[in-house]
């Protein structure tokens, strides 16, 4: 909503500094409590995976939108391949020195941005139409309600998706004595699958049988193959499920973007995409909570048979 107001490129910087701020607090917390308090903060400034959406529907064509929210929704799959061994290399200096450089790199990123990108030209022209008054001025589009159905899926992929990153380590250990090394491994190699998807694989789709039909598909895709993991009792066919099932969840994560800025215009885009991703945050904090529940009870399955109700209404 604030990017509507200020600007695409000063919500993201925020976002930015202050991600790097929390994670640099995080860091150097000398008690439970301050870290719980670092950890609060950072979710304040947990805008810049959609400040970067907005930014994006603002200076693609339509044609190329879908292909770039896709490839956008890649990177943080990017950061899952490198992220786990480099993180675990660096806890043999202190648990507190990945979350110290988590906050190191943010604050480079927000330094990339300030000096190479520019404020969105559509934002800019929509100020000047403002600036001259008059008829030229243009009032806020109402959030549709379409944009609201899309929220609400939103929601239960979001318990999806923090149930599928909060349980995978407690699933895996449960049914085949995983240690932390084995999980590591595990994400790596997941990554590896999403990101192709994301760069080449979505893209591809979305141009052949349209945004909404992909989604769908991938949505019910990664669900189905996640029950059939918590059902398969042989590591190996259980690990190929589990990689498969990625290539579904990138398949829904990829049109996100491009089917949230089909609700949007210049002067509302900023407040969708936030709609969107308040009931998505939602759905992140309900989802651990609930599997953490169905965990205490079996491990090995409950929680993927959530994941899977939750597909089935997300799509």
């Amino acid at each position: 909503r604030i990017s509507d107001k200020i600007g695409r490129r000063s919500v993201l910087l925020l976002s930015l500094v202050g991600a790097g701020s929390a994670a640099v607090a995080q860091g150097v917390a000398w008690s439970y409590w301050s870290l719980f308090a670092a950890r609060a903060f950072s979710g304040v400034w947990a805008a810049v995976g959609s400040s970067a959406q907005v930014y994006l529907a603002d200076v693609s064509t339509p044609a190329m939108l879908p292909t770039y929210m896709s490839r956008l929704s890649g990177v943080p799959m990017l950061a899952l391949l490198f992220g786990p061994g480099l993180g675990g290399g660096l806890s043999k200096f202190g648990l507190n020195m990945p979350i110290l450089l988590d906050g190191a790199v943010t604050m480079c990123c927000a330094c990339l941005v300030y000096v190479y990108l520019p404020e969105s030209p559509t934002w800019l022209a929509g100020e000047k139409k403002k600036k001259a008054g008059g008829a030229e001025k243009k009032a806020q589009s109402p959030v549709p309600w379409g944009a609201t159905i899309v929220a609400i899926s939103g929601f239960f992929n979001g318990i999806m998706f923090s149930t599928v990153v909060s349980m995978l380590a407690v699933s895996l250990a449960a049914k085949f004595d995983f240690d932390a090394l084995q999980v590591g491994y595990t994400f790596a190699g997941m990554s590896v699958f999403t990101l192709a998807t994301s760069i080449w694989v979505a893209p591809w789709l979305q141009k052949k049988v349209g945004l909404y039909p992909v989604a769908v598909v991938g949505t019910l895709m990664n669900g189905a193959l996640l029950v059939a993991f918590a059902l398969e009792e042989n590591m190996w066919v259980a690990m190929g499920l589990l990689v498969l099932s990625r290539i579904g969840s990138t398949l829904r994560q990829g049109t996100s973007g491009a089917i949230s800025a089909k609700f949007t215009d210049v002067t509302n885009r900023g407040t969708v995409f936030a709609h969107i991703q308040m009931f998505t945050n939602a759905g992140r904090l309900v989802g651990p909570l609930a599997a953490g529940q169905l965990a205490t009870i079996d491990a090995r399955t409950l929680p993927w048979y959530l994941v899977g109700g939750m597909s089935l209404l997300s799509a």
